[in-house]
C-alpha cells in the first residue's frame, strides 16, 4: 500500500467523527444561523482533522489492513473531539447555589419591543471558534433583580432602580416561555462571573436583596438590528 493511500485513508478516518456531527445534526437549529466565518472555521477545523488522523497513521508503517488503518485515523481526532465537546460544553447551574436557577427563554419578540432574552451578538472571532472547535458563547447570564405579572409596576420599578442606582441601567425584558413574569434585568450577556460579582455588587448596594442571576440552555440568536 502506498504512503499516500495510508495517509488517505487515515484523513478519512480522522474526518469521521465531523462527518458523523453533520450526518446527524438538526439542520434547522444547529446551521440557520451559520455565517461564512463559521464555515471557514468548521472547514479548517476538518483539515486538521484529516491530517492528524493522516499523521498517526504514519506512525504505524507495519499496520497493512485498511479498517485497522481507518480505526487508527479515527482515534486521536475522535479523542480531542470529546475534549472540545465536553470544554465546550454549557456552564451548568451548582446544585447548591440557592441564587442560581436556569429558565428557558422566549423566542417571540412582545408588541412592546421590550428587550429579550438573547444570545450576545457575536464577535468574527466568535463565530470562527464555533466553526473551528465547536465553541459556545459564555456570557449568557442576566442578572434579575426582580419579576412582576404587570407590565406597569416592573417599568415603575425599573426607573425607581435607575433613579436611586444610575450605575445599573435596569431594563424591563419581555416573559420566557411559560413564565408569565417581566424581569427587570440589571446585567445582561455577563459571564457567570461577572454576573455573580454584580449581584453581590446590587445586593451590598441596597438594591433588592433577592436578586439573582440566570443562565439559558437554549437562548435564541440577537436579532438583526
Amino acid at each position: 500500500m502506498l504512503p499516500r493511500e495510508r495517509f488517505l485513508i487515515g484523513g478519512v478516518g480522522g474526518l469521521a467523527p465531523l462527518l458523523m456531527l453533520l450526518a446527524t445534526a438538526d439542520f434547522n437549529h444547529t446551521f440557520s444561523n451559520v455565517t461564512l466565518i463559521v464555515v471557514l472555521g468548521y472547514l479548517v477545523r476538518a483539515t486538521v482533522l484529516f491530517f492528524v488522523g493522516g499523521f498517526i497513521v504514519s506512525l504505524y508503517q507495519e499496520e497493512k489492513h485498511r479498517m485497522k488503518i481507518f480505526q487508527l485515523g479515527l482515534g486521536a481526532p475522535a479523542m480531542l473531539a470529546g475534549f472540545l465537546a465536553s470544554s465546550n460544553s454549557p456552564p451548568v447551574s451548582p446544585p447548591s447555589a440557592a441564587f442560581i436557577t436556569v429558565v428557558h427563554a422566549q423566542t417571540t419578540a412582545t408588541a412592546d419591543e421590550l428587550n429579550r432574552f438573547t444570545l450576545p451578538e457575536p464577535t468574527a472571532l466568535d463565530q470562527f471558534l464555533q466553526g473551528l472547535i465547536g465553541a459556545s458563547p459564555k456570557n449568557v447570564w442576566f442578572v434579575i433583580a426582580g419579576s412582576f405579572t404587570s407590565l406597569d409596576n416592573a417599568k415603575s420599578y425599573a426607573k425607581k432602580i435607575n433613579d436611586a442606582f444610575p450605575g445599573y441601567h435596569a431594563q424591563v425584558y419581555a416573559p420566557y416561555l411559560d413564565n408569565p413574569n417581566y424581569a427587570v434585568v440589571i446585567g445582561a450577556n455577563l459571564t457567570q462571573t461577572d454576573a455573580k460579582a454584580l449581584r453581590d455588587k446590587a445586593v451590598a448596594a441596597g438594591i433588592n436583596k433577592q436578586t439573582y442571576y440566570k443562565t439559558f440552555p437554549n437562548l435564541p440568536p440577537a436579532e438583526a438590528k
